[in-house]
């Protein structure tokens, strides 16, 4: 079966892309790129959806959409090795005030200044 990339109108056959779009997940790279040479379209995650039959696959890929639309600055990790879930801080953090924040995912406290986990 073959597919037409939505942007650029690349001919694949979608298992091909299936593939593609797997292991752009597991080396957690994004956006997937339409595999033809020296095309500089994207592949977009809607259309990966329609592509991938790897619900991981395409959960990393949505995580990692969110991830890069938050500003570098700005995105830390949980650092609590059974977690590590995205988180971020605002750009006005204080010198001397409380940083603490809880953690979404594990709720465990975590200073956003140091982005380690909480110390008084």
């Amino acid at each position: 079966q073959i597919h037409v990339v939505g942007e650029c109108s690349h001919r694949f056959c979608k298992s091909c892309l299936d593939t593609l779009i797997a292991q752009h997940a597991t080396d957690k790279k994004f956006p997937v790129p339409c595999p033809a040479p020296q095309c500089i379209t994207t592949i977009s995650t809607a259309e990966c959806a329609a592509l991938t039959s790897s619900a991981p696959a395409l959960e990393i890929l949505q995580k990692l959409e969110v991830e890069t639309c938050i500003p570098a600055s700005q995105r830390f990790y949980c650092p609590h090795a059974s977690c590590s879930a995205l988180m971020t801080r605002p750009d006005d953090l204080s010198e001397t005030g409380n940083n603490a924040a809880e953690c979404l995912e594990c709720h465990r406290m975590v200073c956003m200044r140091c982005a380690v986990a909480w110390h008084a």
